[in-house]
């Protein structure tokens, strides 16, 4: 999973459900709790991260246990 923000405004997105089950999950964090909002284009875990919640980048990862990826995505707020 890779994520970015601040400790009351942050997003997580990305992981795995075993050990190369991709997820494309995209959740929110404001402060008090988490909330699924719209998911990754594409199922990715052992990505990075990095922005804020209003403009954020999802780079790199795998799809499977032998498939990395160079994909880049922009998160733009959109929830």
């Amino acid at each position: 999973m890779a994520g970015c923000g601040n400790n009351g405004d942050a997003l997580a997105f990305g992981g795995a459900t075993g050990a190369t089950v991709a997820v494309s999950t995209t959740d929110k964090w404001a402060a008090t709790a988490w909330a699924t909002t719209i998911a990754l284009n594409q199922s990715k875990f052992g990505l990075a991260g990095c922005g804020t919640t209003s403009d954020a980048l999802s780079f790199g990862g795998a799809t499977g246990a032998t498939v990395p990826i160079s994909t880049v995505e922009r998160w733009a707020g959109i929830a």
